[in-house]
C-alpha cells in the first residue's frame, strides 16, 4: 500500500540478454526503423500502466537509443566509477541533446525526453558532501565540463541490489 493507503500493482517484464543481443545486432533494420519498432512495442503496453520504468546501459548502443527515443523523462544513475561517469555525461552532454532535436524536428510539439538529472547510485555508506571520494567524482565532472542537473540523493549500495543482478 501507498502512503494514502491505496494498493498498486507492479510489473517487471524482464528482458532476455539473447531478445537484446538479436533487436542490436540485427542487420535487417537499420536505426531508424529499431527506434519506431521499439517506440511501437512502448505503445502497445502504454495504456496499461501510469508509468513505465526502462533500465538500460548508460552506453550509447542502439537499444539505449531507442529506449532515449521513446521515452518521456529520464534519470541517469551512475555509480562512482569513472567509466559509469563518462558514459553518464556522454548522454546527459551529447546524446540527449541530439536525440530531442531530432524528436523535435519529427514531432513539433512533443520535447522530450525531459531529462531529471543524474543520480548517484550504488555509494558505499559514509560518502558525504566533503568526503574525498565526492570531491574526486565532482572534480572528475567539472573536468569534463559538465554544468547538469545532479540529484542530491544519493542511492546507497544494498546486498539485495547486488543479488538483483544475478
Amino acid at each position: 500500500p501507498t502512503t494514502d493507503k491505496k494498493n498498486f500493482d507492479l510489473h517487471i517484464l524482464p528482458g532476455h540478454p539473447k531478445s537484446q543481443a538479436d533487436f542490436r545486432d540485427d542487420k535487417n533494420y537499420d536505426s531508424r526503423t529499431r527506434r519506431k519498432l521499439f517506440q511501437k512495442l512502448i505503445h502497445l503496453i502504454v495504456e496499461d500502466y501510469d508509468y513505465i520504468f526502462i533500465d538500460v546501459s548508460l552506453a550509447s548502443d542502439d537499444l539505449t537509443i531507442c529506449t532515449l527515443f521513446a521515452c518521456d523523462t529520464l534519470l541517469i544513475p551512475s555509480d562512482y566509477s569513472r567509466k559509469t561517469l563518462r558514459h553518464a555525461v556522454d548522454l546527459y552532454q551529447g546524446d540527449l541533446p541530439k536525440i530531442r532535436q531530432t524528436r523535435e524536428q519529427q514531432q513539433p510539439t512533443h520535447l522530450c525526453p525531459w531529462n531529471l538529472g543524474i543520480v548517484f547510485s550504488n555509494c558505499p555508506s559514509g560518502v558525504t558532501p566533503t568526503s574525498r571520494l565526492e570531491k574526486y567524482i565532482q572534480n572528475e565532472l567539472n573536468v569534463k565540463g559538465f554544468t547538469g542537473k545532479q540529484c542530491k540523493t544519493r542511492l546507497a549500495i544494498y546486498a539485495q541490489t547486488k543479488l538483483a543482478e544475478f
